[in-house]
């Protein structure tokens, strides 16, 4: 998800840690990061409804590869050049508290949850309490778990974690052409690893999910590397909506590396802001679920857990399957409850992105203001 502001801590230039280099906000993409976002949380709230068993829905796990592409696009462009310059450290405290605070914030709310719900009987696998200190430490994501644990959309945002201190190595250690080469030879590898090693290929997550990561950000690294440096501005912007949702919904499993490029060229496409489509993306509603991307994205599982969980104690609308509870009402009352869920995921997103993103943002980006550039 993405994890990213499209203008990120825009500071005056110079300052310490600051993206030398972005000089304009992708409120289009923002936008879209939004819609994604507000998309996988519904594929994570199991109902027979006409909006869950779409096909969009069902396959909005393929969004997250847009999340790593689109960040990979946004972190270089905006901050490739104050990591060539050695501004690593300022970069990766920026990084930190962007993605840290809420994800320590949802974690504990599930921490509370959990412990709850084990004093009625109810239990889900993904509470899993010796995975505490991996996910507090933002490495859950890294491979070496054997299942999805708490909070665990977040895999993805772990995977980022690792991917932004990554691509600030090589810039910092490289630069210039040898940093594309570089780009490129790991976009190949993790590309070569998910199909020849992955059991799930495409679908990996916390096994194979960094090779995943690292193959969608590479290549939006390299993405905005031709934005910055070509004259390259892809058009089309109704093509490429339609061609993006019908990627996600019906591309066979065996070619889902092929949802990377198609979601390079939406980025490219979108980066102009100069459609109609994007015209109507900037407006108030879209523009409002851009800027709480993060927290739709984080905070999602709770909400659709804690209505899930009301409806298994008080009523008779919801079963278990495989441990988890789904609704089993009819369609029409599904999309309602499904609907509701949405809209109560935006207004409490709204919330934690107030009292918890934003400040923490804040304060994290001051304290990167007094790391030295240079280490």
């Amino acid at each position: 998800m993405e994890a990213v502001d499209p203008k990120p801590d825009l500071a005056k230039p110079g300052s310490t840690g600051a993206p030398a280099g972005a000089s304009e906000r992708f409120r289009a993409l923002d936008a879209w990061r939004g819609i994604c976002a507000l998309l996988v949380a519904a594929f994570h709230f199991p109902s027979p409804g006409a909006i869950h068993t779409s096909q969009v829905v069902q396959h909005a796990y393929r969004f997250v590869d847009f999340f790593f592409v689109l960040s990979g696009f946004v972190i270089a462009h905006a901050y490739r050049r104050s990591l060539e310059n050695g501004e690593l450290l300022p970069f990766m405290v920026r990084r930190i508290g962007r993605l840290w605070p809420l994800h320590a914030a949802t974690l504990a709310a599930l921490i509370v949850i959990a412990v709850a719900g084990a004093l009625v009987g109810l239990h889900l696998q993904e509470t899993v309490y010796w995975a505490i200190p991996a996910n507090l430490s933002l490495t859950h994501g890294w491979g070496y778990l054997n299942q999805l644990t708490w909070n665990f959309p977040s895999w993805s945002i772990s995977t980022e974690f690792f991917a932004y201190g990554f691509f600030g190595l090589l810039a910092a250690t490289t630069g210039g052409r040898h940093l594309d080469l570089a780009c490129a030879g790991v976009m190949v590898a993790s590309l070569a690893i998910v199909e020849l090693l992955a059991p799930d290929g495409m679908g990996s997550m916390v096994d194979f999910g960094l090779e995943r990561c690292l193959f969608g950000f590479m290549a939006g690294v390299l993405a905005a590397r031709i934005w910055e440096t070509t004259t390259f501005r892809p058009r089309g912007e109704l093509v490429s909506v339609v061609v993006s949702f019908v990627a996600v919904a019906l591309l066979p499993h065996a070619l889902g590396a092929l949802i990377v490029p198609v979601f390079v060229w939406t980025v490219l496409v979108f980066a102009s802001d100069r459609g109609f489509v994007s015209r109507a993306l900037k407006g108030p509603f879209p523009q409002l679920l851009g800027r709480v991307s993060y927290s739709i994205y984080m905070d999602h599982l709770i909400v659709g857990l804690t209505i899930l969980t009301g409806l298994t104690l008080f009523t008779n609308a919801t079963t278990k399957i495989q441990g988890h509870p789904q609704l089993v009402t009819n369609w029409w009352t599904s999309d309602l409850l499904t609907l509701g869920y949405l809209a109560i995921v935006v207004a409490i997103s709204c919330l934690t992105y107030a009292l918890v993103e934003a400040p923490a943002r804040k304060w994290f980006g001051s304290r990167a203001e007094r790391v030295p550039a240079a280490w």
